[in-house]
Order: C-alpha cells, then sequence, then structure tokens
C-alpha cells in the first residue's frame, strides 16, 4: 500500500513539474515578443512607415509573403525580387528560375498607385518604373529589384494566377557589395 502512495506522490509530482514548465516557457516565450517587428512575426505590428506611428512598413522575404499573403494585405511592404515584362506587364517573382519554370502563383504583379477621385471613384494609374529598370526588365528581366509598396492579397491576376498586385510607391535596382570589399 505504501508502494502504491509513493508512486502517487512520484507521479503528481512530476505531472506538477511538466505543467510548470510548460507554463514558464509561454511566459518566457511571451515576454520575450517585442512589441513591432520588421516582419510582423509572432503577429506583432510591422515598423512604423517613417514618423508616422499610425502606419506600419514589413520588411520582408518572398517567401514570408509566399507563405501568408493574407497577413500583409493592405499593408506597405517592401521585398526584394526578378522583376521582368511577362505579357505586357510589370511581374516581380522570387527568382528567375521561379519565373522561367512558370510558376506564375508565385508573381506579384506590379500596377500603379490607386487613385480616389472627389467623387469617390477609384482608379488605378500605370505603373510608372525608372526607365533602367524598365529597360532591363523588358530585355529579359532584372535582379535584384527592391519594391516598396501597398500589397493587395485579394488581386489573383487577370489572365494569369498570382499571388497578388503591389501598387508600387518607390523601386530599386540593389547593388551588392563584393564579398571583402567595402566602401
Amino acid at each position: 500500500m505504501k508502494l502504491i502512495n509513493d508512486s502517487r506522490l512520484i507521479l503528481g509530482g512530476i505531472f506538477l513539474l511538466v505543467l510548470l514548465a510548460i507554463g514558464g516557457a509561454r511566459w518566457i516565450a511571451k515576454s520575450d515578443v517585442p512589441n513591432s517587428t520588421h516582419d510582423g512575426r509572432f503577429d506583432t505590428r510591422c515598423n512604423p512607415w517613417g514618423d508616422d506611428a499610425s502606419r506600419e512598413f514589413c520588411e520582408i522575404s518572398f517567401y514570408s509573403l509566399i507563405a501568408r499573403p493574407e497577413q500583409y494585405h493592405g499593408r506597405m511592404i517592401g521585398v526584394t525580387g526578378f522583376l521582368v515584362k511577362d505579357f505586357g506587364k510589370f511581374v516581380l517573382f522570387p527568382s528567375r528560375e521561379h519565373y522561367e519554370a512558370g510558376i506564375n502563383v508565385e508573381g506579384i504583379e506590379v500596377i500603379g498607385a490607386v487613385r480616389r477621385d472627389k467623387g469617390g471613384e477609384v482608379t488605378t494609374q500605370p505603373p510608372v518604373i525608372p526607365q533602367e529598370i524598365s529597360s532591363l526588365a523588358q530585355s529579359g528581366g532584372v535582379f535584384p529589384v527592391y519594391i516598396v509598396g501597398l500589397f493587395d492579397a485579394k488581386y489573383l491576376g487577370t489572365g494569369s494566377a498570382r499571388l497578388g498586385a503591389v501598387h508600387f510607391h518607390h523601386m530599386l535596382l540593389m547593388q551588392n557589395i563584393p564579398k571583402g570589399e567595402s566602401q
């Protein structure tokens, strides 16, 4: 009888330790999460857009966008990819290989700014791509291009299925510094 009571006491103690460990791990994990992150991980806000704390700017990898496009819908994003003119439209892909493999659902169509007139009518302006980037995109594509703009995950494409669209604000042709060199 004493052996059974001792076993119950030991099992109860182990159970209590496991519960404390799980609860403590959750508390530690929750307390380590910052209020904002560069990419909105842990369902945090992204960093503020400049001096305007009411607007967010999410600097993300293309793969984060592919995995959870709905998380970035309606948010300002910054993403790098391979830009090409595809069937008359500028499209950003994770890489040249994704484009050449025909993985259209991983392409983000680059569209212009959305304008609302005094009557509330919404129109999308054609994108005004910087000339150097536009020329390279039309002659086989260009990488790496960094785009900043408002992401629309509800945009599914016209003619080809797309991951979404970005109403672009800025576009830069990135220059990598070769390893071992500094400026």
